[in-house]
């Protein structure tokens, strides 16, 4: 009676043990962190766009723009080597105004959502403005290579 009673203390225990082991939070698979740090608006590239001639009625040339990102990290993290994620926007190449939707911007709710919960497991993310327009009723080639 005793040993029985020794046997399921100890199983209880072992049992318990594990249980706490399989709870534990993994890093890139749980949100470890509490915290997210923002940078935004950081140029990572620059290109030529065709908004400054959409909005002008096509009164002033395609301009340069700058390209944008924004980055999301977890806050206190010591890691230094982490992986990095890149979100792009579901842009649909010309700006929302002229094609009528309400996507296409690295600050869109389901991308901010996203790269917060990715920082939150530890990565590195990084929400970038792709390209957000090209003049696409041109009939020059290269006049439209160049909007891209």
């Amino acid at each position: 009676m005793i040993m029985k009673r020794i046997l399921y203390a100890f199983m209880f225990i072992a049992v318990s043990l594990f249980a706490l082991q399989a709870q534990a939070q993994n890093r890139y698979l749980d949100e470890v962190f509490s915290g997210v740090t923002v940078t935004d608006s950081i140029v990572y590239s620059n290109n030529v766009s065709i908004s400054p001639a959409i909005f002008s009625g096509g009164t002033q040339p395609p301009g340069q723009v700058p390209k944008l990102m924004t980055i999301y990290e977890p806050t206190g993290d010591t890691v230094s080597a982490r992986p990095l994620l890149i979100l792009c926007h579901s842009g649909t190449f010309l700006p929302a105004i002229v094609n009528g939707g309400f996507t296409g911007g690295r600050n869109d709710s389901l991308i901010v959502e996203m790269a917060n919960r990715f920082a939150r497991q530890g990565y590195v993310v990084a929400a970038i403005d792709n390209r957000l327009g090209w003049l696409a009723t041109s009939l020059d080639i290269e006049a439209q290579r160049k909007s891209l």
